[in-house]
């Protein structure tokens, strides 16, 4: 199991407590290059 997976894991434990769906890694590569760039450069905002 990678880390990417357990974490999904431990969420998706917590979400099933909570009473709603699941959620599942997409491939989204734009998503996951974003996403790797801001944490690269400690950015971040919504």
């Amino acid at each position: 199991m990678t880390e990417k997976q357990y974490m999904l894991a431990l969420i998706n434990a917590e979400r099933k407590k909570a009473g709603v769906s699941p959620v599942e890694l997409g491939d989204n590569i734009a998503a996951q290059l974003h996403a790797e760039s801001s944490l690269a450069n400690c950015f971040s905002s919504h």
